[in-house]
Parts: structure tokens; sequence; C-alpha cells
């Protein structure tokens, strides 16, 4: 077998071998580097609804929801389907990369848009409208019990809006997403 002809990138392939050659692919998103990633997780305990509010496109790159005991319903909304009321308060969203060598932004480290507010309360306009939706239980059969945990790892590409994630029940458990914001 020959080699790998180094143009018109040479050093580029992870071997010479022509068998071996491989193009080498950074798993990371760019994004991340941008510190354009961020991160929110609760413990949840009783029936709350979160308040999603997305000035910017974004993509909802993980969910998750575990619980240890009881149950409850995760109904997710969009804005145009929810009357909301009563008083919100920000929660804190964490950035995947808080590192000071992060790439710039425009010239600049990126400041997430994204907020996550609770405390308010909603009606829902069409019940039948929601846009994402689980049910989970712990198991509690012959005196056991066992966590049960629900991990959406496919990415969705989501408008700029409000959405409201509603969890109902009573339960012990948490809820996790992470979303890359694209300005």
């Amino acid at each position: 077998m020959t080699g790998i002809i180094s143009a018109p990138m040479p050093n580029i392939a992870t071997s010479r071998d022509k068998e071996f050659a491989r193009i080498p692919v950074d798993v990371a998103q760019t994004s991340f580097f941008e510190g354009r990633e961020f991160r929110f997780t609760r413990k949840l305990s009783s029936p709350i609804v979160f308040r999603f509010t997305a000035p910017v496109e974004f993509v909802l790159s993980f969910q998750s929801f575990t619980i240890a005991t009881g149950e409850y319903e995760f109904k997710a909304w969009r804005g145009d389907n929810i009357t909301p009321s009563g008083i919100w308060t920000d929660l804190p969203v964490f950035a995947k990369n808080t590192s000071l060598t992060r790439a710039l932004f425009n010239g600049l480290f990126y400041v997430g848009q994204c907020a996550i507010a609770t405390g308010g309360s909603i009606a829902v306009i069409d019940a039948n409208l929601y846009s994402d939706f689980a049910w989970l239980k712990s198991a509690t059969a012959s005196g056991q019990s066992a966590s049960i945990a629900d991990q959406s790892t496919q990415g969705r590409y989501l408008a700029a809006g409000t959405y409201y994630l509603q969890f109902t029940g009573t339960a012990t458990g948490s809820y996790s997403i992470e979303w890359e914001e694209r300005p």
C-alpha cells in the first residue's frame, strides 16, 4: 500500500498508512468552546412549573427525569397555549464551559440569554396541545422500590419563545436539561 498524500492539508490524517488513516473528528461542539451551552438541574419534591424564556433559538440537547419515590407527570407547553399568573423568580442557570480560556464569541465572552423561573402558576388553554410528555412512577411492589430514570438525548432545534415545564403529582426526583443557544 502506498502512503497518504500530504496535500492539500499536510498531517491531517491520523496515520500515514492508507489502511489505517482516518480524519480526526473533534467530538465537542464549537458552541461549547464559545461558552454557548448551558445546563439546569433541580430536585423535585412537589408539583412545580418552570418557565423557560428563550429570546434566541436554541437546541435542547439533553433532558433527564429521575424519580426515587412516588410518581409525577411532566408536560411541556408552548407559551401561546398558556395564560401565566403570579410572581416568577429566576433560578440559576449554569454555563457548561466557564473556563477563562474559552473562545470569544464576536469578540466577547458569551453571556447566556435564556432564563428559567418558577413560583408562578399557569392556566392551560388547550390541554391536548402539550409539546412534550413523560409519566414516571417508582416501583413499589412487594415492598421493593426502584428509581426510574428517563434520559432523552435526541437534540431538538426550538424557536425563540416562552415554554412552560409542568410537573404534577407527588414524587421525589430530579429534572435536568442542557441546551445550546443559537444567536
